[in-house]
């Protein structure tokens, strides 16, 4: 059986935004070392999200919404399914809220 790829949920509008920064970059660091298929995708104060595939340290110090290089669109749709940019369904995956 394959193993579903962990979607880790990070940032936001919320207060708790800087806390879940770091909370996501531990999580994915953990997940990492024990070599779990995962993505990140990351939202901004402002509410976009994107697909995030850059460093730890990058989520945990905020700088990750710099690294535009880096950054795919990501679409919340109807159903809770995620949409790329270039229409790749982010499916087999579990979801993360960080």
């Amino acid at each position: 059986m394959n193993q579903p790829t962990l979607l880790i949920l990070f940032g936001g509008w919320g207060s708790e935004h800087e806390i879940s920064l770091r909370s996501a970059a531990a999580v994915s660091e953990s997940l990492r070392s024990a070599a779990y298929p995962h993505r990140t995708v990351g939202i901004t104060r402002q509410g976009a999200w994107y697909l995030y595939s850059g460093g730890t340290r990058q989520i945990a110090d905020g700088s990750w919404e710099n690294q535009a290089e880096e950054l795919s669109p990501i679409l919340p749709c109807p159903g809770g399914f995620l949409l790329t940019e270039s229409g790749e369904m982010l499916t087999d995956t579990v979801v993360f809220p960080c």
